[in-house]
């Protein structure tokens, strides 16, 4: 079983093989995730990085200006900028996909974490019980 998904031109694929699935669906709120999703937080899933297969070519940005003060690699479509993946040297051998190349499909579970939950705006509601302040 896979996932498949894609940016909104189309022009960067992704798969997710069965080792990170059913994905679990996690909610970001950190001020960079914030900031490329263009809205109050990212829905990601962190994934095998083994898992993901990627056609096309993302371009990437070293995030700097991270909550956790490492460089986070944000890989979008140069095309049409849409947020495909973030790598953390924090979590060796994982990264979080950005669950909106599946936008449409309606297969997201409910999240399971909020992270960055100290970034929220004051309207927030928690979605789940698992809320940390930081990662």
């Amino acid at each position: 079983m896979v996932e498949k998904g894609q940016c909104l031109c189309g022009k960067i694929k992704v798969t997710v093989k069965d080792g990170s699935l059913p994905l679990q669906t996690m909610v970001c709120h950190c001020y960079s995730c914030r900031t490329t999703a263009g809205s109050a937080y990212s829905m990601v899933s962190m994934i095998n990085l083994d898992d993901l297969e990627i056609s096309g070519t993302p371009s990437c940005y070293g995030d700097s200006a991270t909550g956790s003060g490492a460089t986070i690699q944000r890989h979008f479509c140069g095309n049409c900028g849409s947020p495909i993946h973030s790598q953390s040297p924090n979590v060796p051998g994982k990264t979080f996909l950005k669950l909106g190349v599946f936008a449409g499909k309606k297969k997201l579970g409910a999240p399971v974490a909020e992270v960055y939950w100290k970034n929220h705006e004051d309207w927030e509601k928690q979605l789940c019980e698992n809320v940390k302040q930081e990662m």
